[in-house]
């Protein structure tokens, strides 16, 4: 699996906080204009399943897991198979290089770890 996520269409529901965090003193959309995940694995566990990749954002590349959940499959009112997945991802900005450079000098107003939720659905074609 791999896709892509305009950073520009991130947003929070309010109109200065989305205009700070694309700014350049964040994701900085103008020079980084998407993030990018490629899978390299898959596995099962007790709850759901783990999927490994490569995420690059602001210019870095890491390896990160994004842990999911299926829904289904089920078919809808038209006859099709459709399934849902629900995940999360968790990622430390300061690694990808997002955010002040120096937060000793300025009061930390996001956290370091940001959350990432996936909510999918997928349609057999």
């Amino acid at each position: 699996m791999e896709f892509d996520v305009e950073t520009s269409s991130i947003t929070t529901s309010d109109e200065k906080r989305d205009a700070h965090i694309k700014s350049s003193e964040f994701l900085y959309v103008e020079k980084y204009p998407a993030i990018h995940f490629k899978s390299t694995s898959v596995k099962a566990t007790n709850d759901g399943f783990m999927l490994g990749g490569k995420l690059s954002m602001h210019g870095v590349e890491k390896d990160v897991v994004i842990y999911f959940k299926l829904n289904g499959p089920v078919d809808d009112m038209w006859g099709n198979r459709r399934i849902g997945i629900e995940g999360r991802l968790t990622v430390t900005r300061e690694v990808f290089g997002i955010g002040w450079a120096d937060m000793k000098y300025r009061p930390p107003l996001i956290g370091n770890d940001v959350n990432i939720d996936i909510a999918l659905e997928a349609v057999k074609g």
